[in-house]
């Protein structure tokens, strides 16, 4: 099949022409002497038309490409900016006639995975931050759904949406009476994540989401539970859950005196990590707290 193309013979003369039929004409001319005539008769071209291809000079037709947009044409700044950024800082390994040794290359190389290093820890921190509190509270939520718990959300929580869905749907709508007259009942319904016992009126697990502010307020609602007068609630597993970064910080908030009965309470730090590392194999294959213990780690 011939190949239709546009061919540039001259200022003035355009040809519709194919290349292989160029090629042909050529061959017979130049190579074979095949006169004009004998060319015009086998073609079915004029002698005109035949006369300007040879004299044209060309090997190959032309192509006449028309301009089209690029969809990276928007941003096409940006991308420019980005190849600028880093151009010459680290050079490309000496050839052997250049002066530049390869250990003073090598010293370069080294720096450059440095700083990636450290880039690289700079993201994972804030894809941490990138997290919101809602959605660790959806995590929470889910997996206690998935090991057999009623849920309780945060009374001023319910309403939250996370992916256009509020945070308190498919979760109990009231507390238990023997949790909401208790002494701290009003602390207590604030607590981020709750996971009571189906059958009963104990609290299996508490969990105090710490995405960026003080510990303060969540580690006193979590007292009010232990502490509320009952004995349905002394076997609950306590949580505080945080971004990996804020361990140390909530360690040394909890060394001060004024928390000095939080060892008693054994609450766990559970970083966001695992959860999310975990949440998956949790909700299909756990049972009872015995994973989530597993991945928390003791506090203070």
């Amino acid at each position: 099949m011939f190949l239709i193309v546009l061919l540039a013979v001259g200022p003035e003369d355009i040809g519709v022409i194919d290349m292989a039929l160029l090629s042909v004409i050529r061959r017979w001319h130049f190579r074979e002497g095949m006169p004009i005539r004998e060319i015009e008769r086998r073609t079915g071209l004029s002698r005109n038309t035949i006369h300007k291809y040879l004299r044209s000079g060309a090997v190959e037709p032309k192509f006449k490409v028309p301009a089209r947009p690029s969809k990276l044409d928007p941003f096409a700044e940006k991308l420019t900016g980005w190849l600028r950024i880093g151009s010459g800082r680290y050079p490309a390994p000496p050839r052997d006639d250049e002066d530049q040794s390869a250990g003073t290359w090598a010293t370069r190389l080294e720096q450059a995975r440095a700083e990636a290093q450290t880039l690289d820890k700079a993201l994972l921190k804030q894809g941490e931050g990138d997290r919101t509190h809602s959605e660790i509270q959806a995590w929470l939520r889910d997996i206690g759904h998935a090991l057999g718990y009623d849920v309780w959300i945060a009374a001023n929580d319910r309403g939250r949406l996370h992916e256009g869905v509020p945070l308190g749907t498919g979760c109990l709508a009231s507390l238990r009476p023997s949790i909401t007259t208790s002494t701290g009942g009003d602390a207590i319904r604030l607590i981020d994540v709750l996971w009571l016992e189906p059958k009963g009126d104990s609290v299996a697990a508490a969990f105090e989401v710490e995405h960026s502010t003080s510990i303060y307020s969540g580690i006193v609602r979590m007292l009010d539970l232990a502490l509320s007068g009952s004995d349905l609630h002394t076997t609950a597993g306590l949580f505080l859950v945080a971004p990996d970064a804020r361990e140390s910080e909530v360690r040394a908030q909890l060394a001060r005196p004024a928390f000095s009965r939080v060892a008693d309470l054994e609450i766990a730090y559970l970083p966001y990590g695992e959860l999310e590392r975990h949440k998956d194999a949790i909700s299909r294959f756990g049972s009872g707290l015995k994973a989530i213990k597993a991945i928390a780690r003791a506090l203070p």
